[in-house]
């Protein structure tokens, strides 16, 4: 049996798009699914309801997706064990890919590409995610597909999930790459409709990279890379006015950053215009 946690917020709109996708075609007993709904104050847990013959359901008072990771966690029963964004559409076929992947003894963690739906989104957003697509973070599976998954003694490898923005890439940064498999498998996410909102998004996945290594400064710099390519993708004449969006929205997060975060308070930002 798969099983599969799905930490959800004030989900409503968009958990019956990722339950249908994951239940749509799957056997009997192949999974078990945990819903944890976590500080909701909207229909999450109506959805969910809807679907309790085919899942598990458990409630946390206040807002916290870590909390809920380490709730569902607790009460999944089996492996291979993965972690899956409520806003993200991951299918049965997908999630067997990378079950798949991880009966292998040397691999511990897994995670799939993605693909982005940009419907109605503008130009500067579709500039992006082109260029973003074509760095070697993308490439290598450092968050973003919006789930994860682990063997059970890749799950061995961390006590508890902790209080961080960026768990995904945390736990990306747990294993080596001879213990990590990106799978050629894909997950659908949805892209903010205007810049406004892709700034925001992109602001708190930012403070989430300063924050690991803020509070884990022997993790191994992953980012540094991603710079090199962006010169080399600027030489191209097509792609240089994407190149330069991306850029300018790299640098706008970084301004926000500094002014809205902070260590005494932060702010949890999503897009609501996917939504």
């Amino acid at each position: 049996m798969i099983s599969v946690v799905i930490p959800a917020h004030n989900e409503e709109r968009v958990l019956k798009r990722c339950l249908e996708a994951l239940l749509e075609g799957a056997e009997p007993r192949e999974l078990e699914v945990i819903v944890v709904c976590n500080g909701c104050s909207d229909g999450t847990l109506e959805v969910a309801r809807y679907y309790s013959d085919q899942l598990q359901i458990l409630e946390l008072p206040h807002a916290s997706k870590n909390d809920a990771l380490n709730l569902g966690d607790q009460a999944a029963s089996s492996f291979p064990r993965f972690f899956l964004d409520a806003d993200v559409v991951c299918s049965i076929q997908t999630l067997r890919c990378l079950a798949s992947a991880l009966e292998s003894p040397q691999i511990l963690a897994v995670a799939p590409l993605y693909t982005v739906s940009q419907e109605n989104c503008s130009w500067s957003v579709k500039a992006y995610y082109t260029v973003n697509n074509l760095l070697p973070l993308y490439r290598a599976g450092f968050g973003g597909a919006g789930i994860y998954g682990l063997s059970e003694l890749g799950r061995h490898r961390f006590k508890k999930f902790h209080e961080i923005y960026a768990d995904d890439t945390f736990i990306r940064l747990m294993f080596a790459d001879s213990e990590w498999r990106t799978v050629r498998c894909y997950t659908e996410i949805f892209a903010p409709k205007n810049l406004i909102d892709l700034i925001r998004i992109k602001t708190r996945s930012h403070f989430g990279g300063r924050e690991l290594r803020e509070k884990f400064p022997n993790l191994r710099p992953y980012w540094r890379k991603n710079w090199l390519t962006l010169m080399y993708l600027a030489l191209n004449p097509l792609l240089l006015p994407k190149v330069f969006m991306y850029v300018f929205i790299r640098l706008s997060t970084r301004i926000r950053c500094y002014f809205i975060y902070s260590k005494t308070q932060k702010k949890w930002e999503r897009d609501e215009s996917a939504r």
